[in-house]
């Protein structure tokens, strides 16, 4: 498992794999943690004025302690990346896998904007 603590100036972060330039971002949900389309999921994060925000990024098999499970969600890689960034980062952590589709489950610490976030991928075979 790969993670990082970043401030997020907007409040948001995005999985999408960055090189899939037709990915559509999803409109905003008030009162919903994810939004998503086939080609990327948006999470609310708690804004940079709230504190940093610890984001961990893993392909394997978890339950993460004191996270309640907010969403799955399958999603297109095209291009075989999978990778959470920011409005003002393309990718601040990433993994390559191989292109198609992958199973996205977001785990938070809260299921209206979160400090915490563990997103969890599993490779299909399409």
């Amino acid at each position: 498992m790969d993670s990082i603590s970043l401030s997020s100036d907007h409040g948001i972060l995005f999985v999408v794999d960055p090189t899939n330039r037709d990915a559509i971002v999803p409109d905003y949900v008030d009162g919903e943690l994810v939004a998503a389309t086939d080609s990327c999921l948006s999470i609310a994060a708690d804004p940079y004025v709230d504190g940093e925000v610890e984001v961990s990024l893993t392909t394997e098999e978890v339950v993460p302690e004191g996270l309640h499970l907010a969403a799955t969600h399958t999603l297109a890689i095209p291009g075989g990346v999978i990778a959470i960034s920011t409005p003002d980062v393309d990718r601040v952590l990433d993994y390559r896998l191989t292109p198609g589709s992958v199973v996205v489950s977001v785990w938070s610490d809260s299921l209206v904007s979160a400090s915490r976030v563990v997103v969890a991928i599993t490779v299909t075979r399409h």
